[in-house]
């Protein structure tokens, strides 16, 4: 700008601002067009996302790709789950079946942003918001978008980033850590990666987009999954999606990789306790206990890598504590929850409700109560409305 000519200087800069505040438009039509009829007022629907959500991260770090598990695969509970990572029941057809595989979901996620875009730029025109192909074109990327970017995303994102687990130190040249004769920095599987990498941080920021759709500032919100702070959602997501590609794309670090996984874990349980991040008490108390589930598996999968490695009936017995330990370590993380949110998160808004019925403490609200933070006053928002989300 300091070099465009004095006349022509505030024409340009204008055209600039017009140019970023159209792409922020369409960027929110986007949104708007695919989010705008997702709200969760469904409680068996939205038990449903949190339970393949749970299930997803869990299969990422208890499988069969780690050594350190001993697992029975004729179990009925193992069999039921299985599923929910599309990478185990595609990658054993082998590395060409697999790519394929890739390419028809990476086409698939494009194709469904593509048509997003093209949508919310036919939505400007209002004769084209009663058409009747644009009301199915609207109602399929709805279902398509929540499928893939909030229900499924976890088996999405690990399938692609397989795609870049490869071992490279290995003697000989990098080679992929499950087909050992594909070469990772020779055609076609580079080619491969690259297409794959892309893809993976185009698919993470339409996710991390979407996750935005959940945010409502309005308390009485009969979305069950809202939450009142967009920044918290969108760190953890991000630890989420972390850890994700830490479990599946450095297989060739075990030293590392463990240790890594622990630190996401942690971090997104940490948070979920401390913030109470949604409206809903109950959706709050089983989030953190669910990932004080997957924590504890976590710290496993580290003892198991660096404690006893190679020891056939402790890593039996470390397997099946995951059976008989996860649960206990869920109805841990609950209790703390709910002893936290109770004791702790509530007191300002208990002595702020004694003062209402206090006349005479109004003449001076700073001696009732003092929040240290903006982010303490959202909190009693959130955590102590007299009316339930789960019953509205």
């Amino acid at each position: 700008l300091s070099r465009l000519d004095d006349g022509d200087q505030d024409e340009s800069l204008n055209d600039l601002l017009d140019q970023k505040k159209g792409l922020q438009e369409l960027v929110f039509a986007c949104l708007h067009t695919i989010t705008r009829n997702r709200r969760q007022s469904n409680l068996w629907l939205a038990c449903l996302r949190v339970v393949l959500e749970f299930l997803q991260v869990f299969r990422v770090i208890f499988n069969t790709s780690f050594p350190v598990w001993r697992i029975n695969k004729q179990l009925f509970i193992w069999k039921a789950m299985y599923w929910v990572l599309v990478r185990f029941l595609v990658h054993d057809q082998g590395y060409t079946t697999y790519v394929e595989v890739f390419y028809v979901i990476a086409g698939v996620i494009l194709a469904t942003i593509g048509l997003t875009v093209f949508a919310a730029w036919m939505l400007k025109k209002e004769e084209n918001t009663h058409k009747w192909w644009m009301k199915r074109l609207l109602s399929f990327l709805e279902v398509s978008s929540l499928v893939l970017f909030s229900v499924f995303w976890v088996s999405m994102l690990d399938y692609m980033v397989f795609l870049l687990d490869c071992d490279w130190y290995a003697i000989g040249g990098p080679h992929h850590m499950e087909w050992h004769d594909v070469k990772c920095l020779e055609m076609p599987h580079l080619a491969n990666m690259a297409f794959a990498g892309t893809t993976c941080l185009v698919f993470m920021a339409v996710t991390l987009l979407l996750s935005v759709s959940d945010t409502d500032l309005n308390p009485m919100s009969r979305n069950i999954t809202a939450s009142p702070t967009a920044g918290t959602s969108i760190m953890l997501l991000v630890s989420k999606m972390v850890m994700v590609v830490v479990s599946t794309a450095l297989d060739s670090k075990p030293e590392v990789q463990p240790v890594l996984m622990i630190l996401c874990a942690g971090t997104i349980t940490y948070f979920l306790l401390r913030r109470a991040v949604y409206y809903s008490d109950c959706l709050n108390h089983v989030w953190v206990g669910l990932w004080m589930g997957l924590l504890f598996v976590c710290g496993l999968l580290f003892e198991g890598w660096h404690g006893h490695a190679g020891q056939e009936a402790y890593l039996t017995k470390l397997t099946w504590a995951v059976l008989y330990g996860i649960f206990p370590a869920v109805a841990v993380g609950m209790l703390m929850s709910w002893l936290h949110m109770n004791k702790w998160l509530r007191r300002g808004a208990r002595k702020l409700e004694a003062a209402c019925n206090d006349p005479s403490s109004h003449s001076n609200l700073r001696a009732v109560y003092r929040f240290k933070s903006p982010e303490q006053v959202g909190v009693p928002a959130g955590v102590c409305l007299p009316v339930k989300r789960l019953l509205i």
